[in-house]
């Protein structure tokens, strides 16, 4: 068994949200409990998992019809499915800079009463004590079921039986997957959600990879086949070691669209290129290389720092990057944007 990051970069499995929310004051003071009663950060990972498989229910086993999602919801309520369980063991994590993500795995419901396919969550969690990533599922024991903390040797809440058509998950997601939140978010009960349980995962719809790396060659190439200038490729090297944020999509692994940003490890990033070569475009790949790229930099953000995003749009595309918030210039506050190309003698 091999674990493999859906990203490298490590700034999205450490970023807070609507879901992922340990800036909850609760979900906070509750990290800092047992952060505090640790021996060491190995220590935190187990008790922060043990906490929530022990002392958070599962919604089924307790019998509870109320539908939790975000991390803070899980704790008030005492509860969650499997998804929400790991929403807060991922938030609990994160409050302390400890990388952590999500795995799915395809189950059967109930051999018996209920025998489909369905999705079931559980966190991939780096161990830097160890240098490793490991599983953990932290939906709760009952008989037949004892999922423990592990380190060497997994051990997790359900055997796979591929006789059956269950499916492993080795892939770390930064995310919860959007089909899960979406399902967990609109249904009001529980009995509701399990009829309309997510029978397919937005993650594996992507037939792409999505990597943050890309060799000198392959970005001259990338500028080239949109029509954009080219230089020399030691300069083409020397700019792509000073990038900060990258993005690059491949098929087959092969590029076929691309987004860098630069800057001053302060308050001043700029995007440089948003690329996606012409056979591709109009697939949605520059809208996921701008959410990869945005996210990756908020990411980066200490709590009260700011950073200031800056770009020049190409001719016509300007309603697209409006959608990520950013504004024209000029306006009543800002002058037009400026820029030049100048060339070595």
């Amino acid at each position: 068994m091999e674990l493999k990051l859906y990203t490298e970069n490590i700034e999205s499995y450490l970023k807070c949200d609507s879901v992922i929310n340990y800036d909850n004051a609760k979900v906070s003071e509750l990290a800092n409990t047992l952060y505090e009663s640790s021996e060491n950060e190995t220590d935190y990972i187990r008790k922060a998992y043990e906490y929530v498989r022990d002392n958070i229910s599962h919604s089924a086993d307790a019998g509870e019809d109320e539908v939790t999602c975000s991390a803070g919801e899980v704790f008030e309520a005492g509860h969650g499915i499997c998804f929400a369980k790991s929403h807060l063991l991922a938030a609990l994590l994160r409050a302390k800079s400890i990388p952590a993500g999500f795995c799915y795995q395809k189950l059967i419901l109930d051999d018996e009463t209920a025998p489909v396919l369905i999705y079931h969550g559980l966190n991939g969690v780096y161990i830097k004590e160890y240098d490793k990533w490991i599983r953990l599922d932290a939906r709760g024991n009952k008989p037949g079921v004892n999922a423990q903390f592990a380190v060497d040797s997994e051990q997790l809440a359900f055997p796979i039986r591929p006789e059956k058509g269950e499916e492993d998950g080795f892939v770390i997601y930064p995310d919860p997957d959007k089909e899960i939140v979406k399902a967990l978010k609109e249904n009001t009960s529980r009995t509701k959600l399990w009829e309309e349980l997510p029978m397919k995962l937005e993650y594996n719809e992507e037939e792409f990879e999505i990597t943050d790396y890309i060799t000198p060659e392959e970005y001259m190439a990338m500028r080239l086949c949109v029509g954009w200038a080219e230089f020399p490729m030691e300069e083409a090297a020397e700019g792509l070691k000073n990038t900060a944020f990258l993005c690059c999509i491949r098929e087959d692994g092969k590029p076929i669209a691309l987004g860098r940003a630069v800057g001053d490890h302060g308050y001043v990033v700029y995007i440089a290129d948003i690329i996606v070569r012409p056979e591709y475009q109009g697939q949605g790949l520059g809208r996921k290389v701008m959410e990869s790229l945005m996210s990756a930099i908020k990411g980066s953000l200490k709590p009260g720092y700011k950073i200031m995003i800056s770009l020049l749009a190409a001719k016509g595309k300007e309603e697209f990057y409006k959608k990520f918030d950013f504004i024209d210039r000029p306006n009543d506050a800002f002058g037009c944007g400026m820029h030049q190309w100048i060339e070595g003698e």
